[in-house]
């Protein structure tokens, strides 16, 4: 009996550790400089590491319902990112033929379970 309580009170505690929401925010979501190149053509560049989370992934989203979160039932691409030790950037253009209006969403996963992961976001992105 004493076995049984002690596995309860385990899988109980890590699951009041568990994150069920990255953190995010306008501090975060400043930290994401967009650059326009040419036309639909835009370069997104963003800290490589915050805290001590994994590199930054960078996404390109498309939603008409706003710019919050990380997609899961509208269209977005995960982006090919270059990374210097400091920052990480990735080019892409905007599909004018994809649902939605276009955004960027970053997320810095946590490197292992529990730990909150950090997820910024840009506001909508305009079109030509």
């Amino acid at each position: 009996m004493r076995l049984l309580i002690i596995v309860i009170s385990i899988i109980y505690s890590q699951a009041s550790l568990a994150c069920y929401s990255p953190r995010g925010g306008e501090e975060y979501d400043n930290l994401i400089k967009l650059e326009k190149i040419s036309g639909n053509t835009y370069r997104a560049t963003v800290p490589r590491q915050l805290e001590d989370l994994k590199d930054a992934e960078i996404m390109l989203a498309y939603s008409e319902h706003g710019t919050k979160g990380i997609p899961v039932y509208e269209p977005y691409e995960t982006l090919k990112s270059s990374y210097t030790k400091k920052s990480a950037s990735a080019e892409f253009k905007i599909d004018k033929n994809k649902p939605g209006k276009p955004y960027i969403v970053v997320m810095w996963w946590p490197k292992e379970c529990c730990p909150c992961g950090i997820q910024a976001n840009t506001k909508y992105i305009d079109i030509e």
